[in-house]
């Protein structure tokens, strides 16, 4: 007699959930449709929760409060609603890898620049420290997100920045011209702007984009 050799989806089927979680039981947290779905998603199966949810997680709160309103209105009307999985990622930072802490500094800096919503300062301390540890292996989308994102909630880590400015000026060559303004404004923002000698990097395209997203922090020592 043949039998069918049993796939992913005969798997899930059997499990009831029709597509909706993966094989571990986690829902897919990209497919879910509020801040408070992701916020209970976490409170039922924290414990099976890996790298990849956390940044999952993350990832959809941002884009969730970027793009509806009405999650924005939510999450302001009860700003402790993350807390739990803020303190549930920071005690997880350690076994993250360079793509997993890039994303995750972009979802909160969405969740703050979004909804006004801002992580504590232990969160953002242990992510700049993991950050600064996996610079060397970050690929250069993950160093943009990762300097974008600090700078976006006004995080000064000299650190950090001194280590994304060691990487990036000798790779700026072959980075996009978006991604090469992102490092540029941002890195020069950074308090320690001389490690990039404060070159005049922007171009006549690209310095309206970062005049709309570095204004604040503009100083007559840094830019042209």
């Amino acid at each position: 007699m043949w039998l069918r050799r049993s796939t992913a989806a005969d798997r899930l089927a059997r499990l009831g959930c029709r597509g909706c979680r993966s094989v571990s039981g986690v829902p897919r947290i990209g497919q879910l449709l509020t801040v408070r779905q992701v916020v209970d998603a976490h409170a039922k199966h924290s414990d099976r929760y890996r790298p990849p949810d956390y940044g999952a997680s993350w990832n959809t709160l941002g884009k969730l409060v970027r793009q509806q309103a009405a999650e924005r209105r939510a999450l302001r009307a009860e700003p402790t609603l993350l807390e739990p999985l803020a303190l549930a990622t920071e005690r997880a930072l350690p076994g993250f890898d360079e793509g997993r802490l890039a994303i995750i500094v972009n979802g909160l800096a969405n969740l703050r620049t979004s909804a006004g919503w801002r992580a504590g300062d232990a969160l953002w301390a242990g992510l700049a420290t993991h950050c600064t540890r996996c610079v060397p292996t970050m690929r250069v989308q993950e160093l943009a997100n990762t300097a974008h994102g600090f700078a976006k909630v006004e995080r000064r880590e000299p650190a950090l920045f001194d280590a994304i400015a060691a990487q990036a000026a000798p790779r700026l060559g072959g980075f996009t011209e978006q991604v090469r303004c992102t490092l540029r404004c941002t890195l020069r923002w950074r308090v320690h702007c001389i490690a990039l000698q404060c070159n005049p990097w922007c171009t006549a395209r690209c310095t309206p984009w970062c005049t709309a997203w570095y204004a604040p922090w503009r100083t007559a020592s840094c830019l042209p």
